[in-house]
């Protein structure tokens, strides 16, 4: 894992770059760099809070990314494979991110868009998709 905090800054200085460019109307684009983004966000804010649990190995934090019909889910899993929860949903249709309802089912109202980097970190925390 190993995020420093200048690598993560770096990373979100690339998302608001490209967003000014052409990949901003590439959906898979635009998902990819949300994807990194969140991936370093999740391990950081691990790496900071249980250092030791993942230093011994029985801590693996990490998100993955499961392609549904309507939606893309990302998954949150920690404590091995064992504890899994939606983090995040989607939309395929529009890049909308959206707040888990249940496991599979996303809630209603988007928080933020995959194609608004500036707003990425008022959208989505270490633990997820923001209320409102």
């Amino acid at each position: 894992m190993g995020v420093s905090e200048q690598q993560f800054e770096e990373l979100y200085q690339r998302a608001l770059a490209a967003a000014g460019g052409p990949k901003a109307r590439d959906f898979d684009s635009a998902f990819d760099l949300f994807v990194e983004w969140s991936r370093a966000l999740f391990a950081k804010h691990h790496e900071k809070e249980n250092p030791r649990a993942i230093a011994e190995g029985w801590l693996t934090p990490k998100l993955e990314v499961e392609k549904k019909r309507k939606f893309i889910r990302i998954a949150a899993i920690t404590t091995g494979e064992k504890s899994r929860r939606a983090w995040a949903f989607i939309d395929k249709t529009n890049g909308n991110i959206l707040k888990p309802d249940s496991w599979s089912t996303p809630a209603k109202g988007p928080r933020g868009s995959i194609f608004e980097p500036t707003k990425w970190k008022d959208v989505v925390g270490p633990y997820g998709v923001s209320y409102r």
